[in-house]
């Protein structure tokens, strides 16, 4: 009989816990009703500066400094170009928020997937013909062969090339990925026909998998981004692609961990017993039972992501220049290292948005496993 501690149903009401609820709903209205709370949609604004709004001539202003001759004030100081740094935080939210919720979500989707067919298929259950093997080879290799003559100017242009430019790349791909899958069919049709080709083989997901993310997670994910982004030209969904593709190692193993002691349990053997399918058990029973490590995963992978993306901002390597974030605003202590302003109110908001997801993260996760808790 486990006895559980008061503090379980309470750890939504602690102060720290609803003081981060309370912080982390200001960023969200932030991102959400940033323009209009600082005027970017052609209407007046809350706030009584525009966030792309240049005052040249009041450049590094320290806070609650005035402009003349209308008397509005800047509450948080400006940067070198006589921007408002309270706008650009309340407009760098929007960016630095989307990204950090979008990658994640990319990064929980792969990282269920690969760990979720890891963890309760193995290397053994999975059984796959011969012919089937080499038809994906040859699929494989004629993708990868039309991928690396697609000229390099192209992906480098795409973000540039407007949303029909853009369809029309990604149309050429599928319709040619397309030809491919119904050439290698073909092949899979003819190769059935020989005996040989129709014994299976397993299918070692386990192995691989594995021995993936090992490698994967042996290159520092900093390291791997900017190289990434050496190749790739810079844009808001090409940088979230980026994060999302190097992030979803933990939720991989957190899955396949997870998976490993769920397909144990008495009501999957039950589901066997009953005569459904591993495919069905695996969708409709062992995935929606590991949600609770990807839910916890997830909140302190977005706090990751968010520190990661406004590392790669303040250097110059991250989102695009005409896009706010709170890393871009941080940068501008470059260009006068005694405008402390510029530092203290960016990098506060940085750590306090970061420290409310892990405290929130934490919550979760005692509420998820009492016993935990001490």
């Amino acid at each position: 009989m486990i006895i559980r501690s008061r503090k379980t149903y309470y750890t939504f009401f602690r102060t720290d816990t609803f003081l981060s609820a309370v912080w982390l709903l200001l960023m969200v209205i932030f991102a959400v009703f940033g323009p209009f709370i600082t005027g970017e949609n052609g209407s007046r604004g809350i706030l009584p500066f525009n966030a792309d709004k240049l005052h040249p001539s009041a450049s590094f202003l320290p806070p609650f400094s005035t402009i003349e001759p209308d008397g509005r004030v800047f509450y948080l100081g400006s940067d070198h170009l006589g921007r408002d740094l309270l706008s650009g935080i309340v407009t760098g939210a929007r960016s630095s928020m989307l990204v950090a919720l979008a990658a994640m979500t990319l990064a929980s989707v792969l990282g269920t997937l690969l760990g979720g067919l890891a963890g309760f298929f193995g290397d053994r259950q999975i059984i796959i013909s011969r012919a089937a093997w080499m038809a994906g080879g040859i699929h494989l290799l004629l993708v990868w062969f039309y991928l690396i003559y697609v000229p390099r100017y192209t992906w480098q242009d795409l973000p540039d090339a407007g949303l029909f430019g853009s369809l029309q790349f990604l149309l050429q791909i599928l319709l040619f990925w397309l030809c491919i899958l119904i050439i290698t069919y073909a092949l899979l049709v003819l190769f059935r026909y020989i005996p040989w080709f129709r014994k299976g083989l397993p299918l070692p997901i386990d192995t691989w998998s594995t021995g993936f993310t090992e490698i994967f997670a042996s290159v520092p994910r900093l390291f791997l981004v900017l190289s990434l982004v050496a190749v790739v030209k810079p844009g808001v969904w090409t940088f979230v692609l980026l994060m999302g593709a190097t992030s979803w190692i933990g939720a991989a193993r957190l899955v396949r961990g997870q998976m490993l002691r769920i397909r144990r349990q008495e009501y999957i053997e039950a589901a066997y017993a009953l005569g459904i399918s591993r495919r069905k058990i695996w969708l409709r029973h062992a995935l929606p039972n590991s949600a609770a490590v990807v839910l916890v995963d997830f909140t302190f992978g977005v706090a990751a992501i968010l520190m990661a993306e406004s590392t790669l901002s303040f250097l110059g390597v991250g989102l695009p220049p005409e896009v706010t974030s709170w890393g871009k605003l941080l940068s501008n202590i470059k260009y006068d290292a005694a405008a402390w302003w510029l530092v203290v109110f960016p990098g506060l908001t940085i750590f306090l948005t970061i420290l409310s997801i892990h405290t929130l993260g934490d919550a979760v996760r005692k509420k998820i496993n009492p016993r935990e808790i001490a």
